[in-house]
């Protein structure tokens, strides 16, 4: 598998940006009919627009909005009852929920695998991102409360809600000073340092993964294709699942993680 040029990917990555703003319908139209463009570039994001639609994407990951599938939303999951989809990733959706027995205010997002992926072996990846989670303490990933599995045998987790916004509409929503900016940064850096020193990998540590709080905190999130050290090394599924125009060279073109 070629490597994609950098200028190209992202020239195409920020085309992708502008056309997910339109209706599904519309999009690749939009890539193809763009001027400014050359080929190769459109070529490109009409690829990362396809991988949109795969079974298994997670472009749409973490605070990413996403358009309703036909799987209906529960009326509640586990303790919780279901207030709306908040979000989407490759796996799964994640839905706002609160406490049903109103005992306190307790805002959760919950995320549960996807009925219509539901097999053994993305099942063991979920299972393995509860206990990803359950072993990572930091304040600046978000944390994990419960975990379980639905009436229909779909696993889940529960979670810290996170009210922020990805990193990159943090960056757009206002002037950000240089300060503040360092200070964001740093914290990823700590974040990322906490898991590492765990031997876990991110992997798809992308601006939709990095949620930014009013207060300026990060928060990061979707550990879902998350891997350990031991596993890379052993050389278990190191391209699965991630994010086209921010993975690694060597993991967008099946090599080592």
């Amino acid at each position: 598998m070629d490597r994609t040029d950098p200028a190209i990917e992202r020239e195409a990555m920020a085309a992708l940006e502008e056309a997910l703003d339109l209706p599904s319908d519309e999009r690749r139209d939009f890539v193809r009919s763009k001027p400014s463009l050359s080929q190769a570039v459109k070529d490109r994001a009409t690829a990362l627009l396809q991988s949109i639609d795969a079974p298994v994407s997670s472009l749409l990951t973490g605070g990413a909005s996403a358009e309703l599938e036909d799987e209906a939303v529960p009326d509640q999951i586990g303790a919780y009852r279901i207030l709306r989809l908040i979000g989407r990733g490759g796996m799964g959706n994640v839905y706002l929920g609160e406490r049903a027995a109103q005992d306190f205010d307790h805002a959760v997002a919950i995320k549960v695998i996807k009925k219509r992926l539901i097999n053994p072996h993305l099942i063991e990846r979920f299972r393995a991102e509860r206990q990803i989670l359950a072993d990572l303490n930091h304040p600046n990933i978000a944390r994990l409360f419960d975990g379980g599995e639905t009436e229909a045998g779909a696993p889940y987790f529960v979670m810290e809600f996170v009210d922020g916004v990805p990193l990159n509409q943090w960056i757009e929503l206002a002037s950000r000073s240089l300060e503040e900016r360092i200070q964001v940064f740093l914290q990823i850096c700590a974040a990322v340092e906490t898991a590492h020193q765990r031997l876990i990998i991110h992997r798809d540590l992308t601006p939709p993964n990095i949620l930014i709080t009013p207060q300026n905190v990060v928060k990061i999130i979707d550990f879902g294709i998350a891997r350990s050290e031991q596993s890379d090394h052993e050389g278990k599924d190191s391209s699965f699942g991630h994010t086209p125009g921010f993975a690694a060279p060597e993991l967008a073109s099946h090599g080592a993680a």
